[in-house]
């Protein structure tokens, strides 16, 4: 009996030893899988050292000890710098790495040490940047971008400042992995690209030029540097047929040896004639031919500017608003270029702002003077100054670009134009009420004397081939903005057939009262257009005479003058169709009126209150040009 009871003790005594040892051993497992847990943290940006304190960012804020016996710091070429062996000054502020942590600990890096490029950026796309004197590289998949300046923080390649070296570019293996975005500013510099003599492609088929200074060629050929003087006044041919001509090749750049040195472009023809020009000139090879590339100084750009958007002769006051607005408009484009691609932050065409087709006056040049580096704000946001000829008494918002649109920003108020006009009482968008406006002259208005305030033309659309084929370009265009009618609804459907247009007629209007939609119904298919661009192109056959309240006619070549009309249908004995449109105002009616902007300065109004008139809750700053 006490010979079994011992072997009880022993077995019990052996199983609670089986289940502690077991549990010592099931914890020592649990203890290994959460140390096994690493979290890593790629392309990281290492912010500070703190004695063993490493603090880094990945768009988010980290940090976590070194551990110096247990760390190692690897190298992109498979180099492993054991951190206690004395290599602390590898991990430093401002260095790129991946790093990975376990429990708090950082257990290894991988130092990104490839090389680091700073150049200036001349071309930019989704894919892939180009940099002066270096070349065009792609970025890796998982490129990452940061804004070091102000505020560090994650960002995107939309942050790459075109035309500007504030960007440093790490590679490896060929591309790019990180973006360094080190500085901001001074953004006071613009890319123009040039349009050929009819403002229609980016393609120059010759460039020959001269310089009224001494001036350089610049260029690489192979690896090689070559930068040739020419005198002042010596013409050059660096391309015909689309091609550069001699040794020239990559990207030419001409350079006045002085600042005040201007570029006459021989092989463009503007209103002025040759253009001349401020700045540096580039010339780059593209698929199409040769693109040339103006780039300028910002206020010496607006010299050019502001005459050709607006009359030298109108008052200083709305030349002032000129300058100011066109100041904005461009610094805005400096910090989102409109042509990256292109390597440029705008055309020259009214695709952007119409630039070197009027020679610079010395009145402009006062305004532009007077309001050096002045842009239009609400508080720390810089405005959209869209701005056009002359209304018809009423001005709409920004849904006169994105219809339907309910992201307003407010500044653009839709309202009357005129002496005390206020906002709009009536509801312009019901037809009958912007019929009974646009039909007469309303004595408040401020453009009421301009010859453009009201206008009417007659369209002869014949059996609607012109009509058909202008469809079928705007669909080619804007396929969205040109919709089939099937039964009661519409769909996006190629543009095929027409036949003898039976009627058109507005079916939808914006704010003021602005021709939002229209219906084309043919004998054989109908059309639903969308937006006044888009409205105001389909109906322009090219050669359409309007008629002007002065009685002076004007030949529209590619839109209509405005998209403020109403539209009547006749019908003549022998069964032929006819549309008369009766409008008012030139250009797309949002922003600010040229012509009410002189009319207000005639009447005393100063530089601020056409503006706050025009923009509402904004105020003039100067830019700062960071």
């Amino acid at each position: 009996m006490r010979k079994t009871f011992t072997s009880f003790c022993i077995l019990v005594t052996i199983l609670v030893m089986g289940i502690f040892l077991w549990l010592c051993i099931e914890e020592e497992e649990v203890g290994t899988e959460e140390e096994s847990k690493v979290q890593a943290y790629y392309n990281a940006y290492i912010t500070d050292v703190e004695g063993d304190l490493l603090h880094f960012f990945d768009g988010e804020y980290h940090e976590a000890l070194l551990v110096h016996n247990e760390i190692s710091a690897n190298v992109s070429d498979n180099t492993i710098w054991d951190v206690s062996g004395g290599n602390e000054a590898s991990i430093k502020k401002g260095i790129i790495a991946d790093i990975y942590v376990v429990n708090g600990n950082i257990r290894e890096i991988v130092i990104k040490s490839g090389t680091r490029i700073s150049e200036k950026v001349v071309a930019l796309t989704e894919t892939e940047v180009e940099l002066e004197n270096r070349g065009v590289y792609p970025f890796a998949p998982d490129c990452v971008f940061y804004n070091l300046y102000g505020e560090l923080k994650k960002t995107d390649r939309d942050a790459i400042c075109v035309g500007y070296d504030f960007s440093d570019f790490i590679l490896e293996d060929g591309e790019i992995t990180v973006v360094l975005n080190v500085r901001k500013g001074p953004t006071d510099k613009l890319r123009i690209l040039l349009t050929d003599n009819d403002f229609k492609t980016y393609y120059q088929n010759s460039v020959r030029l001269s310089c009224d200074t001494d001036y350089l060629v610049k260029y690489i050929k192979g690896e090689e540097p070559v930068e040739i003087l020419h005198k002042a006044g010596e013409e050059i041919t660096l391309a015909e047929n689309g091609k550069f001509t001699g040794d020239y090749q990559g990207r030419i750049t001409i350079v006045p040896v002085y600042r005040e040195g201007k570029i006459t472009v021989l092989s463009l023809n503007r209103a002025q004639g040759n253009p001349v020009y401020y700045g540096s000139m580039e010339a780059v090879s593209l698929d199409g031919g040769i693109g040339l590339i103006n780039e300028v100084g910002l206020e010496e750009y607006l010299y050019h500017v502001v005459p050709s958007e607006m009359p030298a002769s109108y008052p200083m006051e709305a030349l002032k608003a000129q300058a100011v607005c066109a100041r904005t408009y461009a610094y805005t484009h400096i910090l989102k270029p409109g042509l990256p691609a292109y390597g440029a932050h705008m055309d020259d065409s009214t695709a952007y702002q119409v630039y070197g087709n009027t020679k610079e006056q010395q009145n402009t040049n006062i305004a532009v003077n007077e309001t050096c580096g002045q842009i239009l704000c609400d508080g720390g946001e810089i405005l959209q100054t869209y701005y056009y000829s002359t209304s018809c008494g009423i001005g709409a918002d920004e849904r006169t670009f994105n219809p339907g649109s309910e992201d307003l920003d407010g500044h653009l108020a839709p309202q009357r134009i005129g002496e005390n006009c206020g906002e709009m009482p009536e509801i312009y968008e019901e037809e009958a009420t912007f019929r009974e406006f646009i039909s007469k002259v309303n004595e408040e208005d401020f453009e009421k004397e301009e010859p453009w305030y009201r206008w009417n033309t007659t369209l002869d659309l014949g059996n609607g081939e012109l009509l058909l084929t202008r469809l079928k370009e705007r669909y080619r265009y804007n396929p969205d903005h040109i919709l089939k009618k099937k039964d009661d609804t519409y769909i996006l459907e190629e543009v095929d057939k027409l036949g003898k247009v039976r009627n058109i007629e507005v079916i939808k209007r914006g704010v003021g009262g602005i021709a939002e939609e229209i219906l084309i119904e043919g004998d054989e298919e109908s059309y639903k257009v969308i937006s006044q661009s888009d409205i105001r192109y389909v109906l322009c056959d090219g050669n359409t005479k309007v008629i002007r309240q002065d009685n002076s006619d004007y030949i529209c070549k590619t839109l209509l003058p405005s998209a403020f009309f109403i539209i009547d249908r006749t019908e003549s004995q022998n069964g032929s169709v006819f549309f008369t449109l009766t409008g008012g105002g030139f250009g797309h009616g949002a922003g600010m009126s040229q012509n009410a902007a002189k009319n207000m300065a005639e009447r005393g109004c100063t530089v601020e209150e056409i503006l706050t008139f025009f923009y509402k809750n904004s105020e003039i700053k100067k830019a700062g040009l960071p």
